[in-house]
């Protein structure tokens, strides 16, 4: 008798903790999509990016149901040392990182696409204060394929009262190397391997991608 009352309590306790491990799971991804990360873990962050060399400030970090499987940072400030010029910031108003489950599953960590969308990227070539390449209203997508190490860029951005519309396909983007770049006359780069896509609209050629 003994016997199967101990097994009809465990029988009993075994769904009150599959229910309420359900429970707390869903009230850890309420409370991270609403309210995100505490302040301590956003410092924490700072911090470590503050031993590279890189001066950040996140306002918040949480989790974006809405986007799927994704984490979105907001009102986010980076500043990165230049060795010859002052230092290059930009301002980030949102900041969204989507995943793969069924990548996740399998162990990559790899995210699935990003999307950074940005008030002003400042930076600067030289030492006089009109020597920066100042980039406003930016909207950058980045994705990243599933089968292949390929990466698709594209980015819309305003360099002064132009637009710019840039779009890239970097097959083998571990073979990149950016050379001859040349900030005097606007922005000239030499991008190798990569094959075309630059869209240019307004008054002329800003970003030169051959």
């Amino acid at each position: 008798m003994a016997g199967k009352l101990s097994i009809r309590r465990v029988g009993n306790f075994l769904p009150s903790m599959c229910l309420a491990g359900g429970l707390l799971v869903i009230a850890v991804i309420t409370y991270l999509s609403t309210v995100g990360l505490p302040d301590c873990a956003l410092r924490y962050i700072e911090a470590e990016a503050a031993r590279y060399g890189v001066q950040a400030h996140i306002d918040s970090i949480c989790l974006a149901p809405k986007s799927g499987l994704a984490v979105k940072a907001t009102n986010v400030s980076i500043e990165l040392p230049q060795k010859e010029a002052a230092p290059a910031t930009v301002d980030i108003r949102k900041a969204l990182v989507s995943f793969n489950l069924s990548q996740l599953l399998v162990g990559d960590l790899r995210p699935h696409n990003v999307r950074v969308m940005g008030r002003e990227l400042n930076l600067p070539y030289g030492e006089r204060e009109e020597d920066k390449l100042a980039l406003k209203d930016i909207d950058l997508h980045t994705g990243f394929s599933r089968r292949s190490k390929g990466i698709s860029i594209t980015l819309k951005s305003k360099l002064q009262h132009v637009e710019l519309d840039v779009r890239l396909l970097l097959n083998q983007p571990e073979k990149v190397q950016l050379r001859n770049v040349d900030c005097t006359n606007w922005f000239t780069g030499s991008i190798n391997p990569l094959c075309p896509m630059a869209h240019q609209k307004g008054n002329g050629a800003l970003l030169v991608i051959f």
